[in-house]
């Protein structure tokens, strides 16, 4: 053995002060709330809220205007879609 170990885990009959166990663990205590958090999030959603309200009224405007003007394309009625369109048959007939 080395001449420079030390074994310093006998401590004789001294007494030691009684310790925490440390095979119990003990929980982080609780961070205080922080209420600006909760400002954040409901100032956010107002934000939110509103562009999204402005951007649908502005879409729906453009597609009201469109469509007014003659430049909606996909809102036909079918009677019209049967007279300018026959309906073909895609189905192969050399089954």
């Amino acid at each position: 053995m080395n001449h420079n170990a030390r074994y310093n885990a006998y401590v004789g009959n001294e007494v030691l002060p009684q310790g925490t166990n440390p095979f119990v663990p003990v929980p982080p205590p609780n961070p205080e709330p922080e209420n600006k958090n909760i400002g954040w999030i409901i100032a956010l959603s107002i934000i939110l809220f509103i562009l999204l309200a402005v951007g649908g009224y502005f879409g729906y405007s453009y597609w009201k205007m469109r469509n007014a003007a003659g430049g909606g394309g996909d809102v036909r009625p079918v009677s019209e879609v049967s007279e300018t369109q026959p309906l073909t048959n895609m189905a192969s007939d050399e089954i």
